[in-house]
Formats: C-alpha cells, structure tokens, sequence
C-alpha cells in the first residue's frame, strides 16, 4: 500500500530532496486540512473537559465555546473522545478530538441551488445555442488554453430543482434496499424541517436552499436555510448503520443560528416519539454519526483510494460509490463498482458512445435532454482516443449539472435550460466513480496496455502537489502509482509505481502532464538512465515484466 511518507521517501532518494519534513507540511492541500488543532488536556466529568489550542487553554462546559467551536458531547468507550462543532461559518466543520488531538475532521460543505440566471449561457442565448451546429459551448470553453476548469463551468447551466417522482435525496446504509427519499429544501415522508422553525418554508418555496454534505464524502445530507438578515437554520440528516430489522432509521438534527451563535439544536431520532432538545443526552446522535462515517470508512479501505489535489472530485466520486452501495446495483453501476475495486468479478469494457448532439461536452437524447445514463459511455470514447481536454471538460461537466448541488444525486436525465430532471438512475450515478477512475487508470481495451495518469488535470502536477492512487483493480492485478511536483526547486517530477509481485502481464504507460506544458528533458528509473519515453505525448513507457516497486524521476 502506498502512504504519503512512503512516498516521500521514495521521491526524496531518487531526487535527492533532503528537506523531507518540510515537503511533507506543504503538502496539506492535498489531504483533510484540519481546521485547527484542538486538544483535550483534561476530562473533568460527563460535561465538562479543558481544551487546548496553541498557548490557549480553557475548561468548557457542555454547550459552552471554545474560540470558534461549541463543545456538543463528551463520549465515552474506549477512547473518551469530545464533540466540537463550529457553528460560527456555514462552512465550520465537526471536529471530535481526544488528549492527542483530532480524531475526526467533517468538513461541511454548501452549494446554492438558486443562481440568477438572467443572463445568458456563457454569453449566448439559448436559441443561439440550440441553432449552432455542434456543441457550442464546449468549443468556446476549448478554445481557451490550458485543461478546462470546474469554476468555469459550473454555474452554466440552471441547478437541477424539480425530479421526476419527487426523490431530490436519500440516505441509506449499505445491503439495505431500503432508503428515505428526500424532496428538495429537505422534506422526507416524516419529518418536515419548517414545523420547528417556520421560516424555512419561505425559503424552500423562493428555491433558496443552500445543499451539501457532512464529512465530504458521507452520505450525510446538509440543507441551510438562510433568512435576509443573515441568521440562518441546518439540517443535517443521515442513515446510521443500524441492524435494526424495522424500517431504516434516520437522524434529523436541526439547528438555529442567530447572529453568530447557536441559539437551539433539536434532534429527531425517528426510531423514538420524542424531540431530543437542549440538555438532552445527545450521545446517541454523535456516536451513531462517528460509527456511520467509520464504517463506511471500512468498507471503502476495501477497494481504489485516491488522494488528489481536487478533493471535490475525489469526494463526488467516492459518494458516487456509496450511492452505489445502496440497494441492487444496475449494470451500469456493477461497472463502476468493479471499476473501484468494491464488487466481485472481471471490470467490465465500456462501450463509447457515439454521435448525436451534446452541451457542454454532455450527450443529449433525441429530445435534446442532457443524458446522464449515457455520459460515461461518451466520456469513455473521448478518454479511450485520447481526447484529455475534451474528456476532463465532459468529467466537469457531469460533475456540475447531472447532478443536484450538494447533495450530488444523479438523474437519468435533466433538461438543459431549465431545472426539471427525471428521476434518480444508478448508471447515471456511476459517471463520477467510471470517469475519474479512466482519467486516473485506463485500461486499453485493444491491447495489452495500462495507461496510468492518461488524463490526469495538469493542475495536479504543479509545485509542491501529490496524488496517490492506491490497489487499482486491473485484468493483470492491483497496481499502485504516486506522482511528486517539485518544479521549483528541483525542475523534476517523481513517481512510484507499484505493480504485482509476481510481475506486470501488460506495457504500462505513465503520463506525466506537467502543468506548464514543459517537455520532459531526461529519465531515470530505478536509478538508471531510462530513454523509453515519449516528449510530444509526455508518456514514460514501463514494459511488460517489471515487478514490485519501480521509482521513476522524470526532469524538467
């Protein structure tokens, strides 16, 4: 298994990089950053523990704060652990801290779901669009240099309001076929979040719902409801991993901000009758959200781990996975699965999707709705001919608008210039785990051939960046590969990769995209002078064979 102080290590020997605790620290943009580091120095009871942050140290009581975080809950097992949350920010994170520090970091996240679409789609009409031949804005996006960007795509097109059927969310646990639908602005069958504070109903009715997360990839649905003077509530809602036989219980914990502080928290167990409100125990709560995040944790271990600089995409399609985890997989969804390592059985061969008319590098139906079902079929085509920029503006893309903001639910298919989609589809939910597993690790489906990094973002090899992919699942075994930047000050790219101990059946080819376009100068690998490399398509040829661990430093 790769870690990033192997890594290190590695890319340090090869490149003669000495200062390796100072490359280490840079690197924090790449893993969770931790908000802060808060300690407990002391557990004095049940409610009460003395934290440290730095030179500060303060005794907090159960409800009170500690700079920024509101002390929630101090729980107790194994580990005593303490619960804190930041409810100054709508960004401020869920940090659950012992005598050595974070255990846990949640980071919360938020997208709008209303955007003032007045103006055009990139600066032309929708007419205009519909008339050009081809896709237009793809073009236009291309026509800039360098790889497409997320930024400047995401807000194109209208967020995705109105589902077919009314299912805007779920949450689930894995081997269960049941789940809890939500609708938009946070409704579910039995639990309606503006019973307990009325103002959320005008809110949801204006389309204002700000959508997100809890713990990046979790299914952990976040909905805020902001009012006009800048209070505002959230809901945070999940699916505890129970084996209760009964109907799915699910968590609903609702929270007012007012000026900057926490004013109530109420907390909805739907397996009791009761409200659990402020002074209640609410052990429970915490410790069924830090067991969900654990367990899933657990499972996902099991497959492909990616650590890269884009934690958006890294967490879309890592929800991709768990979304695909609930319930009977599809086809489609089986394919992603494989694809990642997480179900049985040889990794299936896409079939590109050809022809027809596409938006913003999606597919369109004879309807002229964006197809979610068949994007990660026309992503493959453009990954399988070597159409990175091409296949990274459709990944963007499907990330931004074949899915609900936030809340990242994926539908058959969406109307382009309007906010209606149809209903949920699991091959549409597999386009974030297929696409950025081809763009990471692409097996050729003509020839005995591993192309590893083939569309890897050029913003990924910039100074100081790391991107570890670890146990890709692949026809010839489980590969390994890590890249190291270091352009400054050693004008050098390394990586490592590592193949099957008993050897690689296939010819590997590693793509090193350099962010500035600069071509590879020389090679060395393992030590030697290496010349099977490629500078017009920035590829390093490993062949068939190689076994184990292979050190590769590419120079600039």
């Amino acid at each position: 298994m790769l870690d990033r102080r192997t890594l290190l290590t590695s890319a340090a020997a090869m490149a003669g990089v000495a200062a390796l605790g100072a490359n280490q620290s840079a690197r924090a943009d790449v893993v969770v950053t931790l908000a802060s580091h808060i300690e407990v120095t002391r557990f004095i009871d049940g409610d009460t523990v003395e934290l440290l942050e730095g030179r500060k140290h303060q005794v907090v009581k159960r409800g009170e704060r500690f700079g920024d975080y509101t002390l929630m809950e101090i729980l107790g097992g194994e580990t005593t652990l303490a619960v804190l949350e930041n409810f100054t920010a709508r960004d401020g994170r869920i940090l659950v801290v012992d005598k050595s520090g974070p255990r846990h970091d949640l980071s919360k996240t938020l997208e709008a779901t209303a955007i003032d679409y007045g103006h055009d789609v990139l600066g032309h009409s929708q007419a205009e669009i519909e008339a050009a031949p081809g896709d237009m804005l793809a073009r236009q996006i291309l026509s800039q240099p360098g790889d497409p960007r997320f930024d400047d795509i995401a807000t194109a097109l209208q967020p995705i309001h109105s589902i077919q059927g009314g299912v805007y969310s779920f949450v689930g646990t894995p081997g269960r076929p049941d789940t809890v639908a939500f609708a938009y602005g946070g409704r579910s069958s039995g639990f309606d979040p503006a019973v307990y504070q009325p103002s959320i109903a005008a809110v949801i009715a204006a389309g204002k719902v700000w959508d997100g997360l809890v713990g990046g990839y979790l299914p952990v649905l976040r909905f805020v409801y902001p009012d006009d003077n800048g209070d505002w509530t959230e809901l945070v809602a999940f699916a505890p991993f129970s084996e209760d036989s009964g109907p799915l219980p699910v968590w609903y914990r609702l929270s007012r901000i007012e000026g900057g502080q926490r004013v109530w928290s109420k907390h909805i167990d739907s397996r009791l009758p009761n409200v659990i409100s402020e002074g209640d125990d609410l052990k429970r709560f915490y410790a069924d959200l830090i067991g969900m995040k654990v367990g899933w944790d657990r499972i996902l271990a099991a497959g492909m781990k990616v650590d890269v600089p884009d934690t958006r995409m890294a967490d879309q399609a890592r929800h991709g996975v768990v979304r695909l985890l609930m319930g009977a997989a599809a086809d489609t969804g089986t394919a992603a699965l494989q694809a990642w390592g997480m179900a049985p059985g040889a990794i299936a061969k896409a079939a590109p999707a050809t022809g027809g008319r596409a938006v913003l590098g999606l597919p369109q139906t004879d309807s002229g709705e964006i197809a979610g079902a068949l994007s990660a079929a026309y992503g493959y085509g453009l990954v399988k001919g070597d159409a990175i920029r091409e296949a990274l503006l459709t990944t963007y893309s499907g990330m931004a608008h074949l899915h609900t903001r936030g809340t990242w639910l994926a539908p058959a298919a969406r109307k382009p210039f309007a906010d209606e989609a149809s209903a949920y589809d699991r091959d549409a939910q597999a386009f974030c785990p297929l696409m950025m597993r081809w763009l990471l690790a692409f097996e050729d489906p003509d020839a005995e051939v591993l192309w590893l990094g083939r569309g890897m973002p050029r913003a990924w090899f910039e100074n100081e960046k790391i991107v570890l992919i670890d146990d890709i699942p692949t026809r010839w075994g489980r590969v390994s590969f890590a890249t190291d930047s270091d352009r400054k000050r050693e004008h050098r790219i390394a990586a490592r990769v590592v193949f099957p101990a008993g050897g690689m059946a296939a010819e590997t080819k590693l793509r090193l995209r350099s962010h500035d376009q600069a071509p590879i100068r020389s090679v060395m690998v393992n030590g030697k002078s290496w010349r099977q490399f490629d500078v017009a398509s920035e590829v390093i040829v490993l062949p068939a064979g190689m076994k184990g661990e292979v050190l590769i430093n590419a120079r600039y």
